[in-house]
């Protein structure tokens, strides 16, 4: 087999998460304990990548979406159900929404009214930056889980990092940590034209790179943030920018390169994902 067959099949098989049949087997004895331990299968998730068949039932279940006694599941997703329609159609009565309204923009509304934040001008507040993250979490969640439980998924989500924040400037001072260790000339070249004081960091890491990264890619890092590792942040960043580095490093025009680093289809998103879970690892 060629050296690039090898690579292919190496970074599919991490992709779908079946890279060991070992981690696998691992993973059904931790799912198939009762009650399931959220300690072990979060210490999984920072080791491995989850298999794509089990990937949102362990999110659930890292999340509280699903209590860790199986007996319970069934009551808890009809009772999940009903609150879900209710916080619909409350919005309906308020004229929040319609029937042509986007689904992230529902699921976003839907949390801000849930959290009591909803402002009466609701078209400024989902204007505002903070909460355009949470539509591109919406956005992301939608497409990787079925549609009501992608909602409970984004709400206990962004409960769940806001007790364990990290700081902005935590994150950044890594990036550029990491950057200037595994390519020190693409880092002297970002500063010396100062488009590392510009690349929208804030953004990315506001919102875990959903919308920057390609979600069927995104989901193998989330597997690490589920796990309890927000870390694996700046290690994004900095591979999204070495994977780029050959259109990046002729250019001296900052605003040229954010344009570069906004699209990033699936190819290009897989290898920043695979190179992001080599430097973590």
């Amino acid at each position: 087999m060629s050296d690039k067959n090898r690579n292919f099949r190496s970074s599919y098989y991490d992709k779908v998460g079946f890279r060991g049949v070992e981690e696998k087997k691992s993973l059904e004895i931790l799912i198939n304990e009762k009650p399931m331990d959220k300690e072990k299968l979060s210490k999984f998730c920072l080791r491995f990548t989850l298999p794509a068949i089990y990937r949102e039932y362990v999110w659930k279940v890292l999340l509280g979406v699903l209590p860790v006694n199986v007996e319970r599941h069934n009551s808890i997703l009809n009772q999940r159900s009903e609150y879900y329609k209710d916080l619909e159609h409350s919005l309906e009565i308020m004229r929040k929404i319609t029937k042509e309204t986007p689904k992230a923009i529902i699921h976003t509304l839907m949390f801000l009214l849930i959290e009591e934040v909803l402002d009466f001008e609701t078209q400024r507040q989902l204007e505002t930056a903070e909460v355009q993250n949470i539509i591109a979490l919406a956005n992301f969640f939608l497409d990787v889980c079925s549609t009501e439980i992608a909602f409970w998924m984004l709400r206990n989500f962004i409960l769940y990092q806001q007790k364990f924040s990290v700081l902005p400037k935590f994150l950044i001072e890594n990036l550029e940590s990491i950057l200037r260790q595994e390519d020190d000339a693409l880092y002297e070249h970002l500063k010396k034209i100062k488009a590392l004081e510009v690349l929208p960091l804030d953004m990315w890491f506001g919102r875990y790179f959903a919308g920057v990264i390609h979600e069927s890619s995104l989901a193998r890092i989330f597997d690490k943030v589920m796990g309890g590792s927000c870390k694996i942040l700046p290690y994004v960043a900095a591979s999204l920018l070495i994977v780029r580095r050959h259109l990046l490093l002729p250019l001296n025009d900052s605003a040229k390169i954010i344009d570069i680093l906004k699209q990033n289809p699936e190819d290009i998103s897989d290898m920043v994902v695979n190179k992001a879970l080599d430097l973590y690892s």
